[in-house]
């Protein structure tokens, strides 16, 4: 194996773990095989903290970063590490209850190989001995030119991540998602593939109180460090109500918004990710990549790629149903393929010379704070008659 520099990116707290790495860091300083580096050792007095982390990630070969307990900055230096093309090592205090069963939750290190230990001792010997994957190699895409963006929708649906949606919406420029709602885990292999095919990524921030937060956050996280190491545009935000205390790595980045203000913002973004589209140069392809390493089965949901579904769709009993009028409501398990149906039928329609489709999907048409702006303006029975109206004259 060559001599390699390794970065250590773990969380202060809780103390014993932070103790336990430290102990190993100095077990090996004076290793023949690599040079191992931890955060606080940086020279970060009177400098920009995250700064001198991010050129300590530039200047190693491997980052070995500790994932027992989630970690906003930690993740972040994950994704930032990938983005830079360094390869990754991540490890678990198995010591810690409940480590590995967190690891299983969103995907991330699920299938990417990590090692446990349980004391400094037991960690030195794994820091001997560093891999040399590069993931980024291996997993990126050429940009995705009809669907320069990409956003991180939430579990929750609320004003906040509506606002951001109708904003992308108002802007017209196609994107792709990533929706816990749909998709529960949060693949590594795929998140490299959605972000590097991306110009643009949008990025919010959950206030604490809003459920799923902890969890988005932590993916907010990791795919803000991979979007800033790939150097592509990105915009991070939150509600200005929000009083959380931003991570340090990456503070001065978010941006707090109201939900006036949201909406304008993100449709600007969208815009300029679309210009910006226009001067990436795709990954060159690695001369050892295999066949295999080439095949693509396309996107997990059939919104990522509506632009190009065309190409590949199976015109199956269901749709050419759908498509004749023999039906009017599709139903199925998630994956059996309802939403792929529901694009091809809608631009089936949309084909024919008189005919006006309006596809409403609630991401971005937020039906219930037209109901309430209703409420606010009429008594109930011109309420009814006009939310009646609006549903017969769009049906």
């Amino acid at each position: 194996m060559a001599f390699k520099v390794g970065f250590v990116a773990y969380p202060a707290a809780p103390k014993d773990l932070a103790s336990t790495i430290t102990l190993a860091v100095k077990a090996v300083e004076n290793s023949p095989k690599a040079r191992i580096t931890a955060w606080p050792q940086l020279d970060i007095f009177g400098a920009v903290i995250a700064d001198e982390v991010r050129a300590g990630i530039e200047k190693a070969d491997v980052l070995i970063c500790d994932v027992t307990r989630p970690n906003f900055n930690v993740y972040y230096e994950i994704g930032f590490s990938i983005g830079k093309r360094k390869s990754i090592a991540p490890v678990i205090n198995a010591s810690f209850k409940g480590a590995a069963e967190d690891i299983q939750k969103d995907g991330l290190f699920d299938i990417v190989g990590y090692r446990s230990y349980e004391n400094s001792d037991t960690l030195a010997a794994l820091l001997a001995e560093l891999p040399e994957h590069i993931l980024l190699d291996l997993y990126a895409k050429p940009l995705n030119t009809t669907q320069p963006l990409y956003f991180l929708n939430a579990y929750r649906k609320t004003n906040f991540v509506a606002g951001i949606a109708a904003g992308i919406k108002q802007s017209k420029v196609h994107f792709r998602s990533f929706d816990p709602a749909e998709i529960s885990r949060f693949s590594t292999v795929q998140i490299i593939s959605d972000v590097s095919a991306s110009s643009g990524v949008i990025i919010p921030f959950l206030a604490p109180h809003i459920e799923d937060a902890e969890r988005h956050n932590v993916r907010a996280s990791f795919l803000a460090g991979l979007t800033h190491g790939l150097g592509r545009q990105a915009l991070l935000v939150k509600d200005s109500t929000s009083t959380a205390q931003d991570p340090a790595d990456f503070r001065e980045m978010v941006e707090a918004f109201s939900h006036d203000e949201l909406r304008a913002r993100v449709a600007d973004f969208a815009t300029q990710a679309l210009i910006e589209a226009q001067t990436i140069r795709s990954p060159s392809r690695s001369l050892g990549e295999t066949r295999l390493q080439r095949l693509t089965f396309g996107a997990i949901a059939a919104e990522n790629e509506f632009r190009t579904l065309e190409d590949y769709f199976v015109r199956t009993s269901e749709f050419l149903r759908t498509v004749r009028g023999e039906v009017e409501m599709v139903a199925g398990r998630k994956g059996s393929g309802k939403t792929a149906i529901f694009f091809m039928v809608r631009d089936n329609f949309r084909r024919e010379r008189g005919s006006l489709v309006v596809d409403l999907r609630p991401e971005s048409h937020q039906l219930s704070l037209f109901r309430g702006e209703l409420l606010k303006m009429m008594e109930t029975g011109t309420f009814d008659h006009t939310l009646a109206a609006f549903w017969y004259f769009l049906i």
